[in-house]
């Protein structure tokens, strides 16, 4: 079983859409555990942006950013439970790292 809860934010300009996302996936906090051990990596890059696993200071991280678009996803996996997820129209894929690095201190802050 897994909690999630997700929201839309929408930039007053009008131009950009993120979503937020972050789900507790404690039923499956072992199997992340695991991942972060053994150091998953993966990394592709095209023409447009690139798509990049890896793990960092424990955290498993998934980044994909199509530039031509100006669109992408960054997650995470904080305390080897909850995955934060920013995805959407952004200036660069460093602001979606900002929102989930964010909202990923405040996590492990309540645990």
């Amino acid at each position: 079983q897994m909690s999630e809860a997700s929201a839309d934010y929408a930039a007053e300009d009008g131009s950009g859409r993120i979503s937020v996302e972050i789900r507790d996936l404690a039923a499956v906090s072992g199997m992340m555990a695991m991942a972060g051990a053994f150091g998953v990596e993966e990394s592709r890059e095209t023409d447009d942006g690139f798509e990049r696993t890896y793990t960092r200071d424990g955290q498993l991280i998934n980044e994909e950013w199509n530039s031509r678009r100006n669109r992408g996803t960054y997650s995470a996996v904080v305390a080897n439970r909850f995955q934060i997820e920013a995805s959407g129209e952004a200036g660069s894929i460093d602001e979606l790292k900002a929102i989930v690095e964010r909202l990923g201190q405040q996590v492990t802050a309540l645990e």
